[in-house]
């Protein structure tokens, strides 16, 4: 009888969960402030992958003659 009496406790306290609100339950403000933070790091590091891919252009030999640009 004890052992049934444990088993309900312990499977009422697992079916139940934390019954305060700092739990792994978010509400929609952590919600919206954790996808803010996800968009924010994505259009960052999509500029950079931009810059990136520019700063990779290598420079074309359009001409063979040297260009001399200054004094």
């Amino acid at each position: 009888m004890k052992k049934v009496i444990f088993l309900l406790l312990i499977c009422g306290a697992i079916l139940a969960g934390c019954s305060n609100n700092s739990g792994m339950v978010d509400d929609s403000s952590d919600r919206n402030r954790r996808l803010s933070a996800v968009y924010d790091t994505d259009e960052r590091q999509l500029i950079d992958d931009w810059d990136e891919f520019w700063l990779f252009d290598q420079n074309l030999k359009l001409t063979e003659w040297h260009v001399f640009v200054g004094d």
